[in-house]
Parts: structure tokens; C-alpha cells; sequence
């Protein structure tokens, strides 16, 4: 009957680490798309910052509707500053802030995957206990 428990409580602890595993690979992955995001942003940002005059350009407004605009000369963009204060920052300034985020969300995506590492190893040692009994 001992046996019969312990046999219960390592599958129930597979389990769990199978949940953990699942939302940490979520996480990593929803960290790739915002690094993704970031450096995308950073490009456009490039880009915007290399146009001379003003043009005519197409702005989102999101759920895929965009409204037709004219870039007046400027060599700042606004920026959320938290709270729903915005700051103006230079294009350089504002790459340079998502560059740092972005090498921020790396660092969190590597420090996850030791993570990850570490729940398939615990996973896979409660596999191979379950095999020898």
C-alpha cells in the first residue's frame, strides 16, 4: 500500500512540473515576441529618424486601422513616461531605451530557460524513478 502512495504522489508530482514546464515556455515565448516587438520598434524608429521633410505616412491606430498623416520635421518623439506622462526623447535617446529593454527581456528569456533546464531535469529524474520500481 506504501508503494502504491508513493507511486500516486510521483505522479502527481510530474504533473505539476509538466504545468510549471508549460507556463514557463509560454513566458519564454511571450518574451521573444516583446523582444521582437522592441527591436522592430527600434528599426522603424531608425528609419523615422532618417526622413528628411515632411511626408506622408500611414499611422496604426490598432485591430489593423491606420489613418494617412503628414511627418512634420522632427527630431524627437514622444514617449510614455508612466503614468500617462510623455516624455519627448531624441530618436537616438528612444533607441537607446529600447535597446536596454530589450537586452533586459533577453537576460530574463536565459535566466528563464535555466529555469526550464532545471524543471525538465527535476521531470526527468521522477521518470526515471518511476521506471525502476
Amino acid at each position: 500500500m506504501n508503494q502504491e502512495r508513493e507511486l500516486q504522489q510521483n505522479q502527481f508530482e510530474m504533473q505539476i512540473l509538466g504545468s510549471q514546464i508549460q507556463q514557463v515556455e509560454q513566458q519564454i515565448q511571450m518574451l521573444g515576441q516583446q523582444t521582437s516587438d522592441l527591436n522592430l520598434l527600434a528599426e522603424n524608429l531608425s528609419e523615422l529618424n532618417n526622413i528628411e521633410g515632411k511626408n506622408d505616412i500611414v499611422v496604426p491606430l490598432g485591430a489593423g486601422i491606420f489613418i494617412e498623416a503628414k511627418l512634420k520635421e522632427s527630431k524627437e518623439i514622444l514617449m510614455n513616461g508612466g503614468a500617462g506622462a510623455m516624455t519627448k526623447k531624441s530618436f537616438t535617446s528612444a533607441r537607446d531605451i529600447l535597446s536596454k529593454q530589450s537586452n533586459d527581456l533577453v537576460g530574463l528569456m536565459k535566466q528563464m530557460e535555466g529555469n526550464l533546464s532545471e524543471l525538465y531535469k527535476q521531470l526527468h529524474q521522477k521518470e526515471a524513478a518511476l521506471k525502476e520500481k
